[in-house]
């Protein structure tokens, strides 16, 4: 029997939904704290966080998603800051509250600008044993312009050699309804204006700069859909300033998968993804005989 209910915690008081593992007794003393995921509510882009709350439930694991201040049933408290400026305090609120069950290690998820929160509080926290980022956006695409604009051709050049081996998309250029042939002309064009070199140095996310440092015990993954443009700027930008930093994460790619995870399949990859962790932190969890 799933056992969630409605929880309010925090001041200003926040929205969410605990899902409690079940039965209370095979509990594993985990917790999974589940981030918003840009402007989206709490149940996730095509309900993700609900399925991964529901699956980790099934492994003695308890979760908590919530809603942040201004976004679904939160009510709007911080008019006039910017996310940056509340979403790291709301996000330990809820640790905290999470904690307040007894649980004795956390695991914090987190999509796209969610995942910069998870890395903030993983390293604000110490508490925090274990931070898994979905397809982050660690650099404003805005001081990179050449490099975006690559990466968004390398994305739709991936897209028009796999429709160039689909039946229905040869059928569709002979009807005429197909815009095959005019985006293989600007894949090959040379940028314009705004993409042009820049000796601007990229304005990383505040959690990458200064270079960050894990405690002790804590662990890091990134879950990366080869679909989305930002990927290139992780494997270009952000990667090597991890490395610098002695940061060596867990990386696992979704082949053709979206920025959201639209295809079923890609959500059950990126949820397996979390399971295995929190498995494995089950074991270091177990206490000994």
């Amino acid at each position: 029997m799933r056992q969630e209910c409605i929880v309010r915690f925090g001041k200003p008081e926040l929205v969410g939904i605990l899902t409690e593992a079940s039965p209370p007794e095979q509990s594993s003393k985990i917790s999974l704290l589940l981030l918003n995921a840009g402007m989206l509510s709490r149940v996730g882009p095509n309900r993700l966080y609900v399925r991964l709350a529901r699956a980790a439930q099934a492994l003695g694991v308890t979760s908590l998603r919530f809603d942040f201040s201004g976004i679904g049933e939160s009510p709007a408290t911080h008019a006039n800051l910017e996310a940056e400026q509340f979403t790291l305090k709301e996000a330990l609120m809820a640790a905290d509250f999470l904690r307040e069950d007894g649980s004795s290690h956390l695991v914090v998820c987190g999509m796209c600008s969610g995942a910069e929160v998870a890395l903030r509080l993983l390293l604000d926290d110490p508490r925090v044993n274990h931070a898994v980022l979905v397809n982050p956006r660690f650099v404003d695409v805005r001081s990179v312009p050449k490099q975006w604009d690559l990466a968004n051709r390398r994305i739709a050049r991936k897209h028009i050699l796999r429709r160039l081996l689909e039946a229905d998309a040869w059928r569709n250029v002979l009807r005429g309804q197909s815009k095959l042939s005019r985006d293989g002309l600007l894949i090959g064009a040379k940028p314009q204006g705004a993409c042009s070199p820049t000796s601007q140095e990229p304005q990383v996310s505040q959690a990458l700069d200064p270079a960050p440092a894990m405690q002790r015990g804590q662990s890091l993954r990134l879950v990366l859909s080869d679909l989305d443009p930002h990927v290139n700027l992780y494997h270009q930008i952000v990667a090597p300033r991890l490395r610098s930093a002695g940061l060596h994460p867990k990386v696992t790619q979704l082949q053709r998968a979206d920025h959201v995870l639209t295809l079923k399949h890609h959500q059950d990859q990126m949820i397996e993804a979390v399971l295995q962790d929190l498995r494995a932190l089950q074991f270091v969890a177990m206490p000994s005989p």
